[in-house]
């Protein structure tokens, strides 16, 4: 069962193009998102980074490396496979709006999808919901991943989208999680936006008008007393009642004081067609509630050289105009010399002006200017250039081994009679494939494919 605690909930989203009035004519609910947390005092600190000190202090700048969070999406459909709740092309053009939104804040996604044949979770009731039946058969491995279901949301849920918060205890269990309705996702939609913001650490900027007691300890004041440590915990985010519009609400608060300016345009606001920004002190709080208490969702992706020597975490795009000296560059921006990067993926150096060609592979040494982005999860202890010693992480060797074997892959696994240097590198065990003469690429290739597919089944 369910915890009301530290729950998230949306019912609308911008790229409807509708007005919050029309949508309640049509029968959607006024309170049309549920992550107020209504539960709880939005003055009683959460956690570390509600201390606006230790907020400030991850507020990212042109320097910090983006944080990748991993999702598991989830889509639904009939039992032969039929009219399925999302398609890929739908997850690829929700993780375009994601990336374009975040990724100046230093956020971005990176998604894996399944599609489950169950009609039963099509459409979700309130039932269905509350008995966490969906999360609890579907969930993968939460504490690595956040699961978003993407469903037709049913009878009795007066919400289209709903989140759990980073300090709720469930956040990483398989209760912790993003609902989002089906017609809701895809393309120019951004309630997963919004979801996202509370999934990892954002109140409402109405929490501390609309969500809690009036003029009580935790109300946050027109006058901006205490605005650091009341409402939304953001000073920087001007207190509000809830609005839906993109003008300012007018009006006053409990002491007669008038709101003034607000900022309609927040995505963590109700102002459906004006959302376009986050503010520092919010990208700040996600920041440390991502490092607080979700960094496990956080991928472990390096760009090395063929000598595994590692230059920088992913963030953007490979930089090739030093050939010794690759970087990345964290602003996004695409060039003839700046390329797109994939993960597992060889990228072989022709020239400044060309282009870089793909070549997974796992003989490290065979070309001389060749770079790779290293596979999530894989860690390499060591490489020659007949065998390849490596560990996976959160999965043994002779687990690992026994998995290959079922590929028809044979590796080897534990210390290799080479216990003193094992004991040196801090490792009890590892994987080793060999290489010969009678080996293809096609070989290695098969391999890699393995390795993932056992990565997947044992949830890293």
């Amino acid at each position: 069962m369910k915890s009301l605690v530290g729950i998230a909930i949306t019912v609308v989203t911008v790229s409807k193009l509708t007005t919050m009035n029309s949508l309640i004519a049509q029968g959607l609910p006024e309170h049309w998102c549920g992550s107020d947390g209504t539960d709880l005092r939005a003055c009683t600190e959460m956690g570390l980074p509600d201390d606006p000190v230790v907020r400030d202090s991850h507020i990212p700048d042109e320097n910090t490396i983006p944080k990748t969070i991993r999702l598991y999406i989830h889509g639904f459909s009939n039992n032969d496979g039929t009219d399925p709740t999302v398609t890929q092309a739908d997850v690829d053009a929700q993780m375009t709006v994601l990336n374009s939104v975040y990724l100046p804040y230093k956020i971005r996604f990176q998604s894996q999808f399944a599609i489950h044949n169950d009609s039963r979770y099509t459409n979700v009731n309130y039932n269905e919901y509350w008995d966490g039946d969906v999360v609890e058969q579907y969930a993968v491995s939460p504490v690595f991943n956040h699961n978003v279901y993407i469903t037709e949301i049913g009878d009795g849920l007066t919400w289209i989208g709903k989140s759990t918060f980073p300090w709720d205890g469930d956040a990483l269990t398989v209760h912790g999680e993003t609902f989002i309705d089906m017609d809701y996702f895809g393309e120019g939609h951004l309630l997963l936006v919004h979801e996202l913001g509370h999934a990892i650490g954002l109140w409402h900027t109405q929490h501390g008008v609309s969500e809690v007691e009036s003029c009580g300890d935790c109300y946050e004041f027109a006058n901006g007393f205490e605005a650091d440590m009341r409402g939304d915990f953001s000073s920087d985010t001007p207190p509000t009642p809830k609005n839906y519009n993109c003008t300012e609400p007018g009006g006053s608060d409990c002491q007669g004081t008038s709101w003034g300016s607000t900022l309609t345009e927040n995505y963590m606001g109700y102002g459906l067609d004006c959302w376009n920004s986050f503010t520092s002190q919010q990208a700040g709080r996600m920041h440390a509630w991502i490092e607080e208490e979700l960094t496990g969702w956080l991928t472990s992706v390096v760009v090395a050289n063929r000598n595994n020597n590692n230059f920088a975490q992913l963030g953007g795009y490979l930089s090739l105009d030093h050939l010794e000296t690759p970087y990345v560059d964290y602003q996004n921006q695409q060039s003839l010399t700046v390329l797109p990067v994939e993960i597992g993926a060889w990228y072989t150096v022709e020239t400044l002006q060309e282009s870089i060609s793909g070549l997974k592979h796992l003989i490290w040494n065979e070309f001389p200017q060749e770079f790779r982005l290293m596979m999530e999860n894989f860690q390499i202890v060591d490489e020659s250039e007949i065998t390849a010693r490596f560990n996976v992480d959160n999965i043994h060797p002779h687990d690992l081994a026994q998995f290959l074997d079922y590929d028809g892959i044979a590796i080897r696994a534990g210390h290799h009679c080479a216990q003193p240097i094992m004991k040196k590198l801090g490792v009890s065990a590892t994987g080793r494939a060999s290489f010969y003469v009678y080996n293809s690429k096609d070989d290695v290739d098969r391999l890699c494919e393995s390795i993932e597919k056992t990565v997947k089944f044992m949830g890293g």
